[in-house]
């Protein structure tokens, strides 16, 4: 057995027995019940979908005939469920399949750090990347992560490979394979293949004939198109769009809005509430189809254009918690009787209310505040280390600057089309975690060295 292989199987099982810890935490609080882990507006939708796709070979989210195929979302994870139900007539085995398969991840970004940093700094990113906890806490949950998150860091990793290996075409169109095998599952990467097909460019050109690039490039985007183009052709046939998915649409209104209608308004308990209501008023009671999308993000676009002063506000404010959200007291309130934080301080902060601010805190024990105060301390030293990191490696590292520069955007790109317009959530941010990690860690040792 390798070094390598031993590391990797460390890391591997470091992760593992991080998500069982907490997984064993979570179930033991809710009386032994895996319930935690099954409820939730997505885990639900998700299931009726892959149970629809069972029972009734439909892609329907209704729980009673007739079973209509008239939405859109991301159907990559819908699948996978419907899989693991015609295999065991229950969901609770993607839970523990879900966690396997998650765990791959800390090996894999160790596996990929190695082959742009050092030895060490790509060991301890896989060490921190398995015992990160809202990572391991995100492990059991039936959401897209659990298979989107390996896939697309696979195709990360192939294009690592082809970066340092430019003469093996193979691992261009493996990493454009995955990348759209990735963006069924979770329609955030679909927008990222010309920026692969751009850094792939820079690669080869000046290595080779310009219509070889041109061929290559070509077959790249086929590649891409025939993985998705099933999907698409269903769309197009059943729905009448070649979109994929109703992501901006659904991030428009039922996120970045709902932000946005909270920071205007004096309570975010009835926001949400107010923006059902609406939908219902101007589409009906299916939110998801091509045509409800366009009405409501016309009605999203409209409303943040009449107060574009304070959608700059919650977009910035959004940015940066993008990069400090922790998420340790959403995993403590699963672990012990702690209320989770539902009041957003930074509205009170934007409008200068700081009394209010304060008045609020009063209300929470010292533990719920003291955890999120430690969690965001914690990522903003993190990010600040990574962004030093970031300046220093394009700096010195010149052989790896590519693959560097295109680390950076990656964190940027998930930072402004995810962070800045979802309710923000750590999880969002997983996918560029390990990026952030290695950054952080080549300003640390410079630091420490020095």
């Amino acid at each position: 057995m390798t070094p390598t292989l031993k590391k990797s199987l460390l890391i591997y099982f470091l992760m593992i027995g991080a998500e069982l810890l907490i997984m064993i935490f979570v179930v033991r609080h809710a009386s032994w019940s895996l319930n935690p882990y099954m409820t939730g507006f997505d885990t639900l939708e998700y299931s009726t979908i892959a149970k629809n796709l069972v029972e009734n070979s439909s892609f329907s989210k209704s729980l009673t005939a007739p079973f209509i195929s008239n939405f859109f979302r991301s159907p990559g994870y819908p699948f996978w469920l419907a899989f693991i139900y015609l295999v065991f007539k229950s969901f609770t085995p993607a839970i523990f399949l879900g966690m396997i398969i998650f765990a791959f991840l800390a090996p894999l970004t160790y596996l990929t750090m190695r082959r742009v940093f050092s030895e060490k700094i790509a060991l301890w990113t896989g060490i921190i990347f398995a015992i990160e906890p809202r990572m391991a806490f995100s492990a059991p949950f039936l959401l897209s992560e659990q298979i989107f998150m390996p896939v697309f860091l696979f195709a990360i990793f192939l294009a690592v490979q082809f970066f340092n290996n430019p003469e093996k075409k193979n691992y261009l169109f493996l990493s454009a394979g995955f990348l759209a095998l990735s963006a069924l599952i979770r329609g955030v990467s679909l927008y990222l293949l010309p920026i692969f097909l751009i850094f792939f460019f820079i690669k080869l050109y000046k290595k080779e004939p310009f219509l070889n690039i041109l061929k290559n490039l070509a077959l790249v985007i086929v590649t891409f198109i025939l993985v998705i183009s099933p999907w698409l052709i269903r769309n197009r046939i059943t729905l009448g769009t070649w979109q994929s998915s109703s992501l901006i649409g659904i991030q428009l209104y039922w996120g970045f809005l709902e932000n946005l209608e909270g920071y205007l308004s004096d309570s975010r308990e009835l926001v949400h509430q107010k923006l059902v209501n609406r939908a219902n008023y101007l589409v009906g009671d299916n939110f998801e189809t091509p045509q409800a999308i366009g009405i409501l993000t016309n009605s999203a676009l409209a409303e943040i254009k009449n107060n574009w002063r304070a959608s700059i506000k919650v977009y910035l404010s959004n940015l940066v918690s993008f990069f400090i959200i922790d998420g340790y007291k959403g995993i403590a309130s699963y672990i012990v009787d702690i209320k989770p934080n539902y009041i957003k301080f930074s509205d009170f902060i934007m409008k200068g209310q700081f009394q209010e601010a304060f008045s609020h805190l009063k209300t929470f024990s010292f533990l719920e505040i003291i955890i999120p105060i430690f969690g965001r301390a914690l990522w903003t030293i993190l990010t600040f280390l990574g962004f030093i990191g970031m300046f220093l490696s394009i700096k010195k590292m010149s052989q790896q600057k590519i693959i560097l520069i295109l680390f950076s955007i990656l964190i940027f790109y998930f930072a402004i089309l995810t962070g800045s317009v979802v309710a923000m959530d750590p999880r969002f941010r997983i996918p560029v975690n390990g990026f952030l990690i290695s950054f952080a860690l080549v300003a640390a040792f410079k630091l420490i060295k020095k």
